[in-house]
């Protein structure tokens, strides 16, 4: 396997990090004051998603992308579409 990167999967995942930092920021979610990283975290496992604040810290910065399973919770928490996140 190489380890090479793609540059437009690289463009992707930091597109979906500053979409879904905003979509946080204009969201209910984000008008609490609450670090975006503890809330959208609080709100994942509260939907009975297995994931670590590290998971969500990395979808906000564009290191990853959420796996399609956790995608369409991710999209109604931060209040926008699974197709604005992704595109």
């Amino acid at each position: 396997m190489s380890n090479k990167t793609n540059p437009s999967r690289e463009r992707a995942k930091a597109d979906f990090g500053e979409r879904l930092t905003y979509a946080l920021s204009q969201s209910p979610l984000g008008a609490n004051g609450e670090s975006p990283v503890n809330a959208l975290t609080r709100e994942m496992i509260r939907r009975g998603h297995d994931v670590t604040a590290m998971a969500v810290r990395k979808w906000l910065s564009g290191e990853s992308i959420p796996s399609i399973e956790r995608l369409a919770d991710v999209a109604l928490l931060a209040n926008c579409s699974i197709d604005y996140l992704v595109h």
